[in-house]
């Protein structure tokens, strides 16, 4: 009989330290709330980022650039605010220039740009072709689109230019400048 309730009291201990270790294991899953997803929310993107030239054309610089899922586009955009490396292409939209908002319909992106990029010097001019084409061509130089509409303000961008009569752009390889060595 002593036996017995030795083999009982150990029973008892070890459904013990069961229970408890799933009680404790639980309660500490519940207080992190950890979503865990088998993919990586960054990324690296190779991308065609085209900056304006000392002769106001188009001029493209391949970059790899480390990005996340939720803001990628905003990173984009950010990269044409950034200066170059290489010293001959121009800095044309001021950080006062801002990505309102952007939304995705199938291979169209839509942005809304605030409208401190009417007052870029190149947009004054009359360079606002190559500002528009610098954003056009660099978001469509990406597999996932093929047009680009782009707002200022919530308008249209073609009300603030007579060079245009659509806001719904294409990749426009005319306005860059094939003369030049490429960049190193």
């Amino acid at each position: 009989m002593n036996n017995f309730y030795k083999k009982l009291s150990v029973l008892i201990i070890i459904m013990v330290a069961i229970y408890i270790s799933i009680v404790y294991s639980n309660s500490r899953f519940k207080k992190t709330n950890i979503e865990i997803s088998p993919y990586s929310d960054k990324f690296k993107i190779n991308l065609d980022v085209y900056y304006v030239d000392e002769n106001f054309l188009l001029k493209k610089n391949s970059v790899q650039v480390k990005v996340q899922m939720h803001n990628y586009l905003e990173t984009i955009f950010d990269l044409l605010k950034k200066k170059s490396w290489h010293s001959t292409l121009t800095l044309f939209m001021s950080e006062n220039v801002k990505l309102l908002n952007y939304s995705i319909d199938y291979k169209t992106v839509k942005l809304n740009i605030s409208n401190d990029i009417l007052n870029t010097d190149l947009w004054k001019n009359g360079n606002e072709l190559v500002i528009i084409y610098s954003i056009v061509n660099t978001f469509t130089s990406m597999d996932n689109f093929d047009k680009v509409i782009l707002n200022v303000d919530g308008v249209s961008i073609d009300k603030y230019t007579q060079k245009l009569t659509t806001n719904e752009l294409k990749f426009n390889g005319e306005l860059i400048n094939k003369n030049l060595k490429k960049l190193k």
